[in-house]
């Protein structure tokens, strides 16, 4: 598992994540480090990008800073 650290992104402003991959179905998790809570997680919903494609869409909290997992 890959781990990203999303710092220093501007509040309130709409951020999204796309995975993409030919090889596995993608699963996406944004953690708030802050609280160590899940945020997002995507894997097959139906709401993200198409095929084995995932994608979050998310806005920033003041502060916070984030893991994509």
């Amino acid at each position: 598992m890959q781990v990203y650290d999303l710092e220093n992104l501007s509040s309130g402003v709409e951020v999204t994540i796309t995975g993409r991959s030919d090889d596995f179905d993608v699963a996406l998790e944004l953690v708030t480090v802050n609280s160590g809570a899940t945020s997002l997680f995507t894997s097959d919903l139906g709401v993200g990008a198409s095929g084995t494609d995932e994608k979050i869409t998310f806005t920033p909290q003041a502060g916070a800073t984030y893991q994509l997992r």
